[in-house]
C-alpha cells in the first residue's frame, strides 16, 4: 500500500471509525474544548484534488463540512455536546506546531489517534505561485501529501514533497 493509499485510509477510517467507538471514550480535554472552531477557515475551503496510483482523491471543504472521498463529516464545536449528537460529526482545532498554524480534524467519540491536521500554503511551481493543502498526521505534524485546486496540479505535483517537510 502506497503513502496516499495509507492516509486515504486513516482519514476515512478515522472519520468513520471514531464515530462508533463507545460514547464514553469521545472525552475533550478543557483546552481543545476552549479552542475549537464553529466553521472551518476560508483559507482552507473548496475543493481540493490529490493523486495516487492513477486515481482523483477528493477533499472539499465548506463551513461546516469537510467530505474526504464521499464520507462527510459535519462540523460542530465541542460546546454542542447537550444537543442530540449524531456519528457524522467531526470537531476542528486550531493548533501551532513550530510557527505553523494548522486545523486539526477529529471525530466526535474519537478516543485514540491524533486525527488530521490540514494547512493553506503557496509554493512556486515552473514560476508560478499555486496554493495547495498540505495535509499531514501525528505528533509531528508529517506531511501526507498536497491537495490542488486543479486535477491537473495534482497529478503534475503528485508524490512531491517541498522543503521543510517532515515525513
Amino acid at each position: 500500500m502506497n503513502k496516499m493509499q495509507k492516509w486515504q485510509r486513516m482519514s476515512l477510517l478515522g472519520l468513520v471509525t471514531a464515530s462508533f467507538m463507545g460514547l464514553g471514550g469521545g472525552a475533550v480535554t478543557a483546552q481543545a474544548a476552549q479552542h475549537t472552531v464553529a466553521t472551518f477557515p476560508k483559507s482552507l475551503r473548496g475543493t481540493w484534488y490529490t493523486y495516487d496510483s492513477h486515481q482523483y482523491y477528493r477533499t472539499r471543504i465548506t463551513a461546516k463540512t469537510i467530505t474526504v472521498n464521499g464520507t462527510t463529516g459535519h462540523l460542530h464545536p465541542v460546546k454542542a455536546a447537550g444537543t442530540n449528537v449524531q456519528s457524522d460529526w467531526v470537531q476542528a482545532t486550531p493548533v501551532t506546531y513550530r510557527g505553523e498554524h494548522w486545523i486539526n480534524v477529529r471525530g466526535w467519540f474519537q478516543a485514540a489517534g491524533s486525527g488530521d491536521d490540514y494547512r493553506k500554503v503557496t509554493h512556486t511551481l515552473k514560476g508560478k505561485r499555486h496554493v495547495a493543502l498540505q495535509y499531514a498526521s501525528g505528533a509531528v505534524f508529517k506531511t501526507s501529501t498536497y491537495g490542488y485546486h486543479s486535477k491537473a496540479l495534482a497529478k503534475t505535483y503528485a508524490h512531491h514533497y517541498y522543503a521543510g517537510d517532515r515525513h
